[in-house]
């Protein structure tokens, strides 16, 4: 579609005419500082995710529930600014945060569902050194007629609860009761406790030779196990078991391992926690048993699930070792793209992701990513790490930007590696990326505003040529076409409206107005190669400056004005009065 841009230049000779284009109206914020009322905080309601799908639980806990102590919870808080509150420019509110310790510890934006945005939260520790969630409103938000947002987030316990079974009572200052009494259970860790565990081993006949015994019970110590009491230890057995990072086998990961009975699954005769990868299960009586591996303790890792998970000892025999493998924990990350301006999702922007090693070496993971119909850009099943998304192709009508958008993957937002499992977000892992429109534009020129011919005395015996001056000195400007599109071209164009014209309506006729043109410059392409030296006006009549082909003339070019100049015949009438006219330059964005 064509487009054409105007500038309008009043100018005047015999005299001098001042012209103000723009005004400008003066904003001014309140100074009010208003109190920091957590009353504003509605509510607040805590959910637990899953950490191996990554789904949040459809209910919110509820007061008397119980919670494990490695549990990953949403927060939701509801703020509303009553309507008789005066807001002011980044008012701030907080509320206490008990218990709690959000995953982000940089401040993070929250936005409405048409993406604007309304402040930013973030955890800050006060002068008691309590937690507490502050809140900082945008201007957006003081502007709204609907002050109410919604701050969500993924938080743990914080480190002043110890892992062990107990009542944590969680008081929040909120406007609606909001108070939890929730009960916590204690997750093993490999902490080299010896707490003991009496596991019941099944009755069951074991028979050596003509020798029958009857294992009755066991007392097992975890993580680090004490020999099993049995009534004959004359003739026992040990497995060793080593715990392994499935894609590395050099790498040890340290996690829970259960032994049952071949014939019963259902009970564990023994779960010990392996340290450096290893543990050895000793003084088992003859017999067939099962490995299982539980839960992990080294952080981003998981235990297979199914069959896989079980290894099978008949003992005694000659290889009496089993080799459990854990996998390491996927995560996701994603870039949503959005025009500058308006928000709107852009599709069909191409991008690659990278990887950031500790050494400073980058390594291209996944390259021709382009965003979907909803702006998404996504890439699944990564392990922890530093990425970048790098954008290699705009969308159509945008201005390519490759600058690098910084995402992580940490530990505690891992999921169980498997495509079917929901990933977790937090503001590390999910960015948003804008793009401007690719487009032409003057609007950086500076035409002077008011050309001044100053006075002279009236004759008809020579033609007379006046110089436009300002402050003693040629009058001078520049056009600044910027063209941010890939192709195209465009022409520039300058015309006199009228004659110049007295104030009683008599035109001064004939007269030529001359503009000289000094070097034009660009910054990224092709020179225009239409381009002329001086144009010469006559009243009513538009004259091209320059013109660039569809190769020609992208990035910034800059025409400079040197000179304008006024000739008037010595045949032409004069009055004594001041003569005006005007100019107006014209940029289309085709060549013509």
């Amino acid at each position: 579609m064509r487009k054409k841009m105007s500038l309008v230049l009043l100018i005047s000779c015999l005299g001098v005419l001042c012209l103000n284009l723009f005004g400008n109206t003066k904003i001014n914020a309140a100074n009010e500082t208003l109190d920091k009322e957590s009353s504003v905080f509605q509510n607040v309601s805590l959910s637990k995710i899953e950490q191996q799908t990554g789904t949040v639980a459809k209910n919110s806990l509820k007061n008397g529930e119980s919670i494990n102590y490695d549990d990953v919870f949403q927060v939701n808080y509801h703020l509303s600014i009553p309507d008789e509150m005066k807001l002011t420019k980044n008012q701030t509110f907080t509320t206490n945060l008990p218990y709690l310790t959000p995953s982000s510890k940089e401040p993070v934006e929250v936005k409405d569902k048409d993406k604007n945005i309304l402040g930013k939260w973030k955890m800050i520790t006060d002068a008691k050194g309590s937690k507490r969630l502050s809140f900082q409103v945008s201007d957006f938000f003081v502007e709204s007629k609907k002050h109410e947002a919604d701050i969500e987030f993924t938080a743990r316990l914080d480190s002043s609860i110890t892992n062990k079974k107990q009542i944590v009572s969680f008081k929040f200052e909120t406007k609606k009761e909001s108070d939890l009494e929730l009960t916590v259970l204690e997750v093993p860790f490999l902490d080299g406790s010896t707490e003991k565990v009496n596991t019941k081993i099944p009755e069951k006949s074991i028979v050596k030779g003509d020798e029958k015994t009857r294992s009755k019970r066991a007392t097992v110590v975890s993580p680090r196990t004490k020999n099993a009491t049995v009534e004959n230890k004359a003739a026992t057995y040990s497995i060793k078991v080593y715990t392994i990072d499935k894609e590395d086998h050099s790498i040890p990961v340290n996690g829970v391992i259960a032994l049952f009975s071949y014939d019963n699954l259902s009970e564990a005769i023994r779960i010990e926690t392996t340290v450096n990868g290893q543990l050895t299960f000793t003084d088992l009586p003859a017999g067939r048993y099962r490995v299982a591996a539980g839960a992990s303790q080294s952080a981003g890792y998981y235990a297979r699930v199914g069959v896989a998970n079980y290894h099978e000892f008949i003992v005694p025999s000659t290889n009496q070792t089993a080799t459990v493998e854990y996998l390491r924990g996927w995560g996701s990350v994603r870039l949503t793209k959005q025009d500058e301006t308006t928000g709107a999702v852009l599709p069909g922007a191409e991008f690659k992701l990278v990887k950031n090693n500790p050494d400073n070496s980058i390594e291209v993971v996944k390259e021709g990513i382009v965003s979907t119909n909803k702006g998404i850009v996504q890439v699944d099943q990564l392990f922890v790490g530093n990425y970048s998304f790098i954008e290699t192709k705009a969308p159509e009508g945008y201005i390519l930007d490759s600058t690098p958008i910084v995402v992580s993957l940490k530990h505690e937002i891992l999921v169980y590696p498997d495509p079917k499992s929901k990933p977790l977000w937090t503001p590390e892992s999910k960015k948003t990326k804008t793009n401007k429109k690719a487009d032409i534009t003057m609007s950086s020129s500076t035409v002077p505003t008011n050309l001044n011919f100053g006075k002279t005395k009236i004759q008809n015996s020579r033609n007379e040529t006046f110089t436009a001056t300002e402050y003693g000195f040629p009058t001078v400007g520049k056009v600044v076409i910027d063209d941010t599109r890939s192709n195209g071209g465009w022409t520039l164009k300058v015309k006199q409206n009228s004659d110049f014209v007295a104030t009683d309506g008599s035109p001064l006729v004939n007269t030529t107005l001359d503009v000289a043109i000094g070097r034009v410059t660009n910054t990224a392409s092709n020179l225009p190669s239409y381009i002329r030296q001086v144009v010469s006006l006559k009243s009513g009549v538009e004259n091209s400056i320059a013109i660039a082909k569809t190769t020609e003339g992208t990035g910034k070019t800059t025409i400079p004005l040197d000179k304008f100049s006024l000739t008037v015949p010595k045949e032409t009438t004069k009055k004594i009065s001041q003569y005006n006219s005007s100019l107006t330059w014209t940029l289309s964005d085709v060549p013509q």
